[in-house]
């Protein structure tokens, strides 16, 4: 997500190596979620990919192209990791 900033489109061949190397990451990524689903319901699982998602394309946002982060964006991303924290340790639904 965060090299849609520098592709701009992808008019140029390094930024389309740049799109194809965050898509191969992502397919390795695939077989990890996969793997995790044997072991995690579905709801919960997507709900802490997607839930940590958020968190870290928001920090990585804020490192790389300075986006403001306001206390509101904290307060959301420390409630996202947070719950996601919450949901692994404690909920019994996670291994199955």
């Amino acid at each position: 997500s965060n090299s849609y900033v520098v592709v701009k489109g992808l008019r140029r061949l390094g930024e389309m190596v740049l799109r194809l190397w965050g898509y191969r990451i992502l397919y390795g990524f695939r077989n990890t979620i996969a793997t995790v689903l044997k072991h995690m319901g579905v709801g919960v699982a997507y709900a802490i990919w997607s839930g940590m998602g958020i968190a870290l394309i928001t920090a990585a946002s804020v490192i790389l192209w300075k986006q403001t982060f306001d206390f509101y964006a904290a307060m959301g991303i420390i409630l996202i990791v947070s719950g996601t924290l919450l949901i692994t340790s404690k909920s019994a639904v996670v291994f199955q």
